[in-house]
Parts: C-alpha cells; structure tokens; sequence
C-alpha cells in the first residue's frame, strides 16, 4: 500500500503554522505505517529524515536529553512557538512611535521595556537608539540626531533637554504672569510649588567585567539635575541611589520628591526589584538610595545579560519657585 509521507518542514513564512501542519501529517504517516511497532531508535530516524535539511538543522541546535519521538516534535513545536512570539515583540518594537503628547521619558521607557524580548544582543543599544530617532514625534529634534551618530545617553539626554526647555519656557510665561498681576511680584500661593514628574534611564555595559561605581547622565526634572548613581558594595552587593543637584553651588535649595529605584529584568517572567521612597533633597541630602538592592549573585537571575545591567528611576518632584 502506497502511502503520501509528509512534506518537509517548512522554514520560510509562519514557522508555528507550518509546524502543526508537519506535525498533523508526520502522526498520521506515524499510525498508518505502524511505526509504533519499530524501535525508538528507528522511529526517531524516520522522523528525523522527514523533517527535512532546515528541519533537522532546528533539531541538532536544540540540543535534546530525551530522545524520544514525542520529546522531539514537543521540543520542536516550543521552538516555533517562541519564533512566533519573538516576531510578535519585535513587530511591537519596530512600530512603537511616541504619540503627539506623549511624555519622551514614557516613550523611552515603553522602548526599552520592548527591546528587553527582542534578543538583539550587542545591538541592542544601537537599535534602541534608530527607533528613539525614527520614533520621536518632533521632527526638528529627529532631523538633529540625524546629523551625527551620538551615543544612546546623549540622544537620550537631548531629547529630555528639549522637553525641559520647553518646561523651562512655560514656567516663565507663568512666572511673568503672576509678577503682572502680583504688586510684589512673588507666586501666588496656589503657584509656590510646582510640580513636575520623568521616568529615565541608565543602561550600565561591563557590568561584572568593569565592577566599580557609575553615575548616569543628568536628567533635568523641575530645573534640577538628577543622576542615578550605582555603587559596587563591599559586602559583594549593588547599591543604588538618586543623586541631586550635586553640581549646584546654591546652598539653600530644596526639592520634595517621591522617588521609585528600579533594577530592570531582562528575563521574561521576572519581575522588576524596586524601592520606593520620599525624601526631602537638599544641599545635606543630595543622594539617598539603598546600600543593596540585589547581591551579585542574584543579578544572575534575570537581571543582566550580555554584562549589562539597566537602572531606572521615577520622579515625582515638588520643586520651591525661587
């Protein structure tokens, strides 16, 4: 009796798809030739030859403990169906555009939360930074950024600039307003604090190989400049904290600020370490954080890859008009 034995598995278009197909054909091949009857080596063979040159290719790189015929195509149809998923995310990164009033520090966030399941590797800062410029809604900034080839922080850095100067600019006009109807020409009560709020950033690369103390970029939140600061802990563990106004020679300022650290997970079904806390920045407490917010060993599970480690803050701050 002739029997119709199953088309190869086919690599080229929806991966998951053409699996279930092969699938469906190669058990009916499976039952209606009796292969059940012949050894586990022989029916593993026949299925191995029918998967066909790509198919096997798929096999040899999964690298399987069982070697039975249903361990082989349960292991086979997992691969097709994270394929699958992968496409998925990656068609999720590729077509994430920042909304025209969307907050840059929400659209960046959104980004790099994508970009953590798309498997990118080493070009995962490149790419992040081609979507940052494909995908910001201002078209003058997107036309800078295209005009020379700047790190990620940088591009990071003058996207959040643009943001604060335009902050910096309404703030003004309400300033000037409320000197016009004020004889004194101070805040209005309702006005003497103002509040501002920004998610950011800090991609640390060489991690482990580097092990030493790093201070992010700035990010201007309220006219103060922020930076998350990490610090490598004797006691083998990672310290993480929110720097403020460091720079600044005023000895009088202050900012109220609700603040949340996170460590960022990089693996699919961890969940992200934060820290919340309200602090009142001054010139006497410009970095309060956390001495250790995960162990060394403990980074390994889920929250480095590829010897990077990413930071992230929130800041919700109440900053005093001077």
């Amino acid at each position: 009796m002739y029997l119709n034995k199953p088309a190869v598995l086919k690599i080229s278009g929806n991966l998951a798809e053409n699996f279930k197909a092969f699938k469906q054909e190669f058990l009916i091949y499976f039952k209606a030739t009796e292969c059940k009857l012949k050894s586990p080596e022989t029916q593993v063979a026949i299925l191995l030859n029918l998967l066909g040159v790509e198919g096997l290719k798929i096999y040899n790189s999964l690298k399987i403990k069982e070697e039975s015929v249903f361990d082989i195509l349960d292991a086979l149809e997992a691969y097709c169906e994270i394929q699958k998923n992968e496409l998925k995310k990656l068609f999720t990164f590729f077509t994430r555009k920042q909304a025209q009033n969307e907050d840059f520090n929400t659209f960046y966030a959104n980004l790099s939360e994508l970009i953590k399941f798309c498997n990118f590797g080493k070009c995962e800062d490149k790419l992040l930074k081609a979507q940052i410029i494909l995908g910001i809604a201002d078209k003058d900034l997107q036309s800078q950024l295209l005009k020379e080839d700047l790190p990620l922080e940088k591009i990071v850095y003058s996207c959040q600039a643009i943001k604060q100067k335009t902050l910096q600019v309404d703030m003004q006009l309400n300033n000037n307003e409320n000197k016009g109807s004020s004889s004194q020409g101070q805040c209005d009560k309702k006005d003497h604090l103002q509040p501002t709020q920004a998610v950011f950033r800090y991609v640390v690369n060489n991690f482990i190989k580097s092990k030493k103390n790093r201070l992010s970029p700035s990010c201007y939140v309220g006219n103060f400049s922020w930076k998350i600061m990490v610090k490598c802990t004797e006691n083998d563990s990672v310290g993480l904290f929110l720097q403020c106004n460091a720079d600044s020679d005023d000895k009088f300022w202050s900012v109220n600020a609700n603040v949340v650290l996170r460590l960022i997970s990089q693996k699919e079904g961890t969940l992200n370490i934060e820290r919340k806390f309200q602090s009142l920045f001054n010139p006497k407490r410009i970095s309060p954080g956390y001495n250790s917010i995960i162990s060394w060993k403990d980074l390994f599970n889920g929250y480095i890859k590829d010897d990077t480690v990413i930071f992230e803050v929130f800041i919700c701050a109440v900053c005093r008009c001077t």
